[in-house]
């Protein structure tokens, strides 16, 4: 950058010039001395052709290191230099195919990039380079590097040395006083501080004091690389966004921005991720662009430092709209990993999956600290066995998932996702869901039935399962091929609890909305004698006295079989009794004490006809004397 008519503009072959003169960027007596080996025809080409027309110079040294250790380089310079807030993605993604051109020539790249937008193309390359064996080391500066006072040169200094130092950092970082970040955790934090940028919920990989400190167990290592080459993905979806609430936001205004053709949208939330709990409306578009418009929601926090966490009701709430937890992501993060992953793979399911797990180290998920182990009945010590087998199931998890990243048998993969989250379900195992949640983003996998995860733990009357996938958005009403619900399912689980019915239905769950469905239900539970089933029911909503298809009630069809415990039950008056608002204070008691189901032992079949007829029609005459004595009549 150079001053023109008072404002500072990029200017041409200007920083070329400048180092090749700088004995700190280029070893003058090296190269009156140098070897033929280091002779300009013996280093990488320079007519590799670039994605736009550009300069490479002759190569530079630094001086040598403490190490004894030399740096060869060259500058590529583009003929038309950008202002760091005129880049789109198209540049970054050019920028991504120029080093690819050059990958194999070199041990390391050094990009020069303006400060403003300089965490939003960090976090680009981190995501459409795949692959990355190399360091790939980006920086900037707020002065220019010819003024007396500037922060320019260390910055491109220590870049330098980062980049070609042998000290096999393979991720794309950010170099800014010498401090070196992971690209994709950085914010610009000041418009002119030379200490601009920070990393809120990162600490940097490597620190240049007197000597250079490498945190190696900071360094983000994706399994298998080294076998695979570079590969950019220049697919990136355009259509995302990022939308800041605000208190008193207008409705009209969120539904605008939930249209076509948007596809992705950064939501920045307060806190912990809360949204007002308080407006409907904005829970129904919300909800409404995650099952209607198909758009994915990534829930991000407005502070800088702090997560993304279900803490509170009012951030409970997107869970349920179908939001991914973006952790501590930074928007600028957030916004090109949902570009790049909506550009990447097509299906919903896979999209949320890898939108919750950290691709590049760019978020820090969850560590695996469980509902479980806060629960009065599970023991604090595990068995060894048990231990390993979560091990390896998280293990298996993981490695599922790098699987469906590399584009690989998708279909098993979710086969398998579908087979451990039901095992786990169907024994209420809360640990080892939330560390299937946590390795694949949710649990909305369904077999050629149409089977749920949450239809299973609701059949094994899971309470904790159920509320843990409850909370985190799966729908309260999923039906499987039959038009079963996971209430359903709960209401004929075998241990079924008041308390998992209650749970159910405060989270919105209901039996199938077809009448006739729901009577059929009650009338099988009804022909077999299963009278708790019968006030599971009723507590669930039905009146019983519901006709199915064939015009049959519960207490006709308990007639039909001879079920007198059955009749008595449904004939006998209801009582009043208030349910405990908190699910686990509902007890089985209670259930007892809601009395009969107060079903009018006179009302009629399809056909016209009475229990009481349909009773004397079949002789059984102890069902005849319980009904004569309910309705009066002898």
């Amino acid at each position: 950058m150079q001053k023109e008519s008072g404002v500072y503009k990029p200017k041409q072959h200007f920083l070329t010039s400048y180092l090749f003169q700088m004995p700190i960027f280029n070893d003058h007596l090296f190269w009156e001395h140098a070897p033929l080996f280091y002779s300009s025809t013996s280093l990488p080409p320079t007519s590799i052709k670039t994605s736009t027309p550009s300069t490479v110079s002759l190569p530079l040294a630094l001086p040598l290191d403490e190490d004894k250790r030399r740096i060869l380089y060259r500058l590529l310079e583009y003929d038309t230099l950008l202002d760091s807030s005129d880049c789109q993605l198209e540049v970054w993604i050019n920028l991504a195919k120029d080093l690819e051109r050059f990958y194999d020539y070199f041990d390391g790249f050094v990009i020069l990039h303006g400060t403003d937008t300089l965490p939003y193309a960090a976090s680009a390359l981190s995501f459409i380079l795949e692959n990355l064996t190399k360091p790939v080391v980006m920086t900037g500066s707020e002065l220019p590097i010819d003024r007396l006072r500037n922060d320019g040169r260390i910055n491109l200094l220590g870049s330098l040395l980062f980049a070609g130092g042998g000290y096999n950092i393979p991720e794309v970082t950010v170099f800014i006083q010498n401090e070196l970040y992971r690209g994709n955790r950085i914010v610009k934090a000041a418009t002119t501080d030379l200490e601009a940028f920070l990393a809120p919920n990162s600490q940097p990989l490597a620190v240049m004091d007197e000597h250079v400190k490498v945190y190696k167990e900071r360094i983000w290592t994706a399994p298998k690389q080294a076998s695979k080459p570079l590969r950019v993905q220049s697919n990136l979806c355009p259509n995302v966004a990022i939308l800041r609430l605000f208190p008193s936001i207008s409705i009209d205004a969120v539904r605008s921005f939930f249209q076509p053709p948007m596809q992705g949208v950064i939501l920045e939330t307060f806190g912990t991720g809360n949204i007002p709990s308080n407006n409907a409306e904005l829970v129904e578009v919300l909800k409404e662009a995650h099952e209607v418009h198909n758009i994915v929601i990534l829930n991000v926090t407005q502070c800088w430092k702090g997560t993304v966490a279900n803490v509170y009701a009012t951030g409970a709430i997107l869970s349920s709209v179908g939001a991914v937890s973006g952790c501590d992501i930074t928007t600028e993060a957030a916004l090109m990993k949902m570009a790049y992953v909506l550009g990447k793979w097509d299906n919903p399911a896979t999209q949320r999956r890898m939108l919750s797990h950290s691709l590049r180290g760019e978020m820090t998920e969850p560590s695996v600290e469980t509902r479980s182990h806060r629960r009065h009945s599970v023991s604090t010590s595990q068995s060894s066995e048990a231990s390993a087998s979560k091990e390896m199931t998280t293990a298996l998890g993981e490695t599922l998932v790098n699987v469906e990243a590399a584009g690989l048998a998708r279909q098993w993969s979710e086969n398998l996702f579908h087979s451990l989250i039901c095992a786990a379900a169907d024994n209420d195992d809360v640990e080892m869901l939330e560390q299937l949640l946590h390795i694949s983003g949710h649990f909305e996998y369904t077999d050629s039935r149409r089977i749920h995860p949450l239809h299973v733990a609701a059949g094994a009357g899971a309470y904790a399962a159920c509320r843990l996938m409850l909370e985190n958005g799966v729908s309260a009403n999923v039906a499987d091929a039959r038009g079963f619900t996971p209430l359903s399912y709960a209401v004929r689980a075998r241990n079924c609890t008041p308390a998992l019915i209650s749970m159910l239905l405060q989270f919105g769950c209901r039996l199938p909305h077809i009448v006739s469905a729901r009577a059929r239900e009650a009338n099988i539970a009804a022909s077999n004698g299963r009278l708790k089933q019968l006030r599971f029911y009723r507590l669930a909503g039905l009146t019983l006295q519901e006709l199915d298809a064939e015009g049959r009630s519960p207490l006709h069809t308990a007639v039909a079989y001879h079920q007198r415990e059955v009749v008595r039950y449904l004939i006998t008056p209801a009582k009043t009794v208030a349910i405990a608002a908190d699910f686990n204070d509902f007890d089985q008691n209670e259930l007892f004490e809601l009395g009969g189901a107060g079903v009018d032992p006179n009302h009629l079949t399809g056909y016209g006809t009475t229990a009481l007829e349909e009773a004397r029609k079949r002789n059984f005459l102890d069902i005849v004397q319980i009904l004569e004595s309910a309705s009066g009549t002898h």
